[in-house]
């Protein structure tokens, strides 16, 4: 596996909060019931 170019982000603070919005929120419990049964590729993973 290549590896990328590490991106900068920024956040902006006076952004909107979404994490509460329940799209998010619905989003977010697939996501962790998808990682239970299958995982995290030991590729996604990094340590420093």
């Amino acid at each position: 596996m290549k590896k990328q170019k590490e991106t900068q982000v920024k956040v902006d603070k006076a952004m909107r909060d979404y994490s509460k919005e329940e799209f998010f929120v619905k989003k977010m419990e697939k996501a962790r019931e998808i990682f239970k049964k299958y995982g995290v590729p030991k590729e996604f993973i990094t340590t420093k």
